[in-house]
């Protein structure tokens, strides 16, 4: 039996938007279903469907909104991926932080630069024998009834 890994084991981690990324409402960034789900006795009602929540009020709590608040953070959070020895790092970007209203015929521009600041800051890092590997949260991890409810009014 081995007791270690390979040389060319990848070691590393991942994060998903809905729960990392943070600043819902940044940089052009349009409302996604996760950011109407809110913390508390509606979080189910509103996942299965049964409760509709298209917009945010001061009644709830929502958890994606703040997060781990990874696009503030991101260099600081980079750098202890580094520490932690991590080779490779997979990161989701929300649907809406790149398409606002999930149909634009163009990628918003202020996303694109950031996102491309951070792969780039996380290259030049200790990181600097990394894999990145981004992808997108689109509309919602839930059921199709949720997504489709919400886009359908």
């Amino acid at each position: 039996m081995r007791n270690h890994l390979p040389e060319n084991f990848l070691w590393g981690g991942a994060t998903a938007a809905n729960q990392f990324e943070g600043a819902w409402d940044a940089d052009g960034r349009g409302v996604s279903l996760i950011d109407v789900v809110p913390y508390g006795k509606d979080r189910g009602p509103v996942t299965r469907g049964e409760l509709k929540m298209l917009d945010c009020d001061a009644d709830h709590l929502y958890p994606s909104h703040e997060a781990v608040d990874h696009f503030h953070h991101y260099k600081e959070d980079i750098a202890l991926f580094a520490e932690m020895g991590f080779k490779c790092y997979r990161l989701s970007i929300s649907w809406t932080r790149i398409y606002p209203n999930g149909e634009e015929d163009r990628r918003t521009k202020p996303v694109w630069r950031s996102t491309t600041q951070c792969l780039t800051n996380a290259e030049n890092t200790a990181l600097s024998r990394w894999s990145p590997c981004a992808t997108l949260t689109y509309r919602s991890h839930w059921s199709r009834n949720s997504a489709a409810g919400a886009t359908a009014g």
